[in-house]
């Protein structure tokens, strides 16, 4: 009896963790299309990112996640935001393989806007 005790908490564990990366945000590359451009973004699992615009790499910089909450923080690149500005605090929500982010603060007017016009769907291998 102890033994399917064991089993069944194991089968219920794993299908929780499952779900939570399903439905969480996690690392990986996100797309949207705006204005005609292909932006994206690569979540690193060494909690670094890096922002493309039709495949050209034009910000990095580093990011956590607490919950519904992910902070960026722009580092270097051409449209980087302003040291005094870097940093972007947004709550999010998904549904199947995409996010919606909204801004909590944001100073950097131009990540704020691209960041919430859309959905971003997460890249699949």
């Amino acid at each position: 009896m102890g033994k399917v005790k064991v089993l069944f908490l194991i089968i219920v564990l794993t299908g929780i963790y499952g779900m939570a990366q399903e439905n969480g945000l996690s690392s990986g590359i996100y797309t949207t299309q705006m204005h005609g451009a292909t932006k994206s973004f690569n979540l690193k699992t060494d909690n670094t990112f890096e922002t493309f615009v039709n495949g050209t790499s034009v910000v990095t910089g580093n990011y956590t996640i607490d919950a519904d909450t992910l902070t960026a923080i722009d580092i270097a690149g051409q449209i980087a935001c302003a040291p005094e500005n870097n940093k972007g605090i947004y709550t999010w929500t998904c549904k199947n393989d995409s996010i919606i982010l909204k801004a909590v603060k944001d100073d950097c007017q131009g990540r704020a806007k691209a960041m919430t016009q859309g959905k971003w769907i997460k890249k699949t291998d």
